[in-house]
């Protein structure tokens, strides 16, 4: 209150009356977002198999986010902790030997350092104007789509088609450039709604191809067609905007549960509630009622099956880990196994000199973990070889903008990488 007092009476009234009302969104945004206060992020290493075994025990609960973890002795696990389990969890793992190391303090205070920039940026930009250098809300990632078409190349076709609804009846919105009929790529990202970096730099890959300025943006347009999803999970990453940033399923009810929500990368037809997938809806990684239970794993499906025949790849683009990873999640090996690891192994080539960084590549479960119901097993099923989920730079889900640019120049060079290789195996 002393605050506010003070700002009306030392400030011009037009400037202190936008900082009054900045001030009181500021409010109403903490009142309703979900509180991470005092959760803490812990990073543990499993040095032997009982160590490891124990982990994935840990994993399978409802009160501990596994943020990463991949499932191999002497790699870091980053485990978001709520703060009344921080001391349990930490004597529970130095009973079995664990170390753990506190590599965030507080996540709310992440959270909150990016609520205000971006209502800050609100109330001194009211617009619905992309910006490619930083996280824009689904509304305008929606108009931005509707613009790029009305820029399209001259020679190409450009469209927007609502390829289905949400749960909450939002548009699935998906991206076409081309000339039609020819061999073809998919990019979709925001399957998990948190993970805003994925589609921040989807979008910059889209407008790179649409500006046509450079000579590799020219060269993947001149013998391929592209299709881009970059909402898949449009409810989820609304909710991430509105009530919870950590937010990661869609916004589906589960009957018989108070708990909302399926996780779309577990609701494919492909090995549905296999391992790696939990039964429990108040679970981050439940796969929900059925298979392909959710309106946005049902949309996806329909058009994956319509256009299998022209796509050569297919990306589900998620953050975070430095990986690139292939079918299939239950650490079997698909059918021409050594073409889907060579063309991987030259985007992580090209991906990782960008900037100097580590990423690992290769079969999803031996490289990371075991999943069912996933999309790049779908999709490759389907016949889509080249099926792969790349996890996206960072340690965060709550990403700086700065990081936009830096992990949109790193998957540039993949796509370009990706689209070459793809091409001199297949002709």
């Amino acid at each position: 209150r002393d605050l506010i007092v003070t700002g009306v009476q030392t400030c011009a009234l037009p400037i202190c009356n936008m900082r009054v009302l900045l001030l009181l969104a500021l409010v109403a945004v903490a009142a309703a977002y979900k509180s991470y206060e005092g959760y803490k992020v812990l990073s543990v290493t499993a040095r032997n198999e009982a160590q490891l075994t124990f982990l994935r025990s840990l994993e399978s609960g409802e009160q501990l986010d596994f943020w990463h973890f991949r499932n191999a002795i002497d790699i870091p696990a980053d485990i978001m902790v709520p703060p009344h389990m921080v001391d349990v969890l930490r004597h529970t793992l130095g009973l079995h030997g664990m170390n753990s190391v506190i590599i965030n303090h507080n996540v709310q205070a992440d959270i909150d350092a990016e609520t205000e920039r971006l209502q800050k940026k609100k109330a001194d930009e009211p617009s619905l104007f992309y910006d490619y250098g930083d996280y824009n809300t689904y509304e305008t990632i929606m108009t931005e789509l509707d613009a790029l078409v009305a820029r399209c190349p001259a020679g190409f076709e450009c469209d927007v088609s609502v390829i289905g609804q949400s749960v909450e009846g939002r548009d699935l919105k998906l991206l076409s450039i081309g000339t039609g009929g020819r061999p073809a790529h998919w990019f979709d990202s925001t399957i998990h709604a948190r993970e805003w970096l994925s589609t921040a730099t989807m979008m910059n890959i889209i407008n790179r191809i649409f500006d046509q300025a450079d000579d590799e943006a020219i060269a993947l347009l001149a013998n391929n067609d592209y299709y881009f999803l970059p909402v898949m999970n449009p409810d989820g990453y609304e909710f991430t905007w509105s009530d919870d940033r950590l937010w990661r399923k869609n916004r589906g009810e589960n009957e018989g549960s108070p708990c909302i929500g399926t996780d779309l990368n577990r609701n494919y037809d492909h090995n549905w509630s296999g391992g790696g997938a939990a039964p429990l809806p108040c679970a981050d990684t439940y796969y929900g009622d059925s298979p392909a239970s959710e309106p946005e794993t049902q949309a996806t499906q329909n058009k994956a099956q319509e256009l299998a025949g022209q796509l050569l790849s297919w990306h589900s683009v998620h953050t975070y880990g430095y990986y690139w990873l292939w079918p299939y999640g239950d650490c079997t090996l698909p059918n021409r196994w050594e073409d889907v690891k060579q063309v991987a192994d030259a985007t992580c080539a090209a991906v990782a000199a960008t900037h100097g960084t580590t990423w690992d590549c290769g079969n999803s479960c031996q490289t990371l973990y075991a999943t069912s119901g996933g999309t790049i097993d779908y999709t490759l099923d389907l016949g889509i070889l080249y099926s792969y989920v790349p996890e996206l730079r960072g340690n965060s889900f709550v990403a700086p903008p700065s990081e936009i640019a830096v992990s949109f120049e790193e998957i540039w060079n993949g796509v370009v990488a990706m689209v070459d290789e793809v091409a001199s195996i297949e002709g």
